[in-house]
C-alpha cells in the first residue's frame, strides 16, 4: 500500500504543533486525514471504507455521555444518552488541544 510523505513546509507546522499541544506529529496527521475523509465527499468507495474512529485514533478519549430529558407530546418524561458522533468527538479532542497549545503560548510570551 503507497505511504504518502508529509509535504516537506508542513513538517514544521506540524512538530510546533506537536510540542504545543504535547500531542505527537503522528497523532495529528492521522486526526486531520481522518478528519478530511469523515467530513468531505471523496466519493462512495472513500467513505464506504473509513474504518470507525475508535479502531483509526485508538487514543482519543471515550466520548461523554449526556443526558436528554424528553417530554412527549402526550405529556411523560423520558431520558435517554446522547452520544458525540466521531467528528464530535474528534472536535472536542481538538478543543482540549488547543487550550494545550494556548497555554503552551501564554507560558512562552508569545
Amino acid at each position: 500500500m503507497y505511504s504518502p510523505k508529509i509535504y516537506e513546509p508542513l513538517v514544521p507546522c506540524l512538530y510546533y504543533a506537536g510540542q504545543a499541544t504535547n500531542v505527537n506529529m503522528t497523532k495529528l496527521v492521522n486526526a486531520f486525514v481522518y478528519e478530511g475523509l469523515a467530513t468531505g465527499y471523496y466519493g462512495l468507495e472513500a467513505a464506504n471504507t473509513l474504518p470507525d474512529i475508535d479502531s483509526t485514533l485508538p487514543w482519543l478519549p471515550k466520548p461523554l455521555v449526556q443526558l436528554v430529558e424528553e417530554t412527549s407530546s402526550n405529556g411523560s418524561h423520558r431520558v435517554h444518552p446522547l452520544r458525540p458522533t466521531e467528528i464530535q468527538r474528534l472536535y472536542q479532542w481538538y478543543d482540549t488541544i488547543q487550550l494545550v497549545a494556548e497555554k503552551d503560548d501564554e507560558k512562552n510570551g508569545r
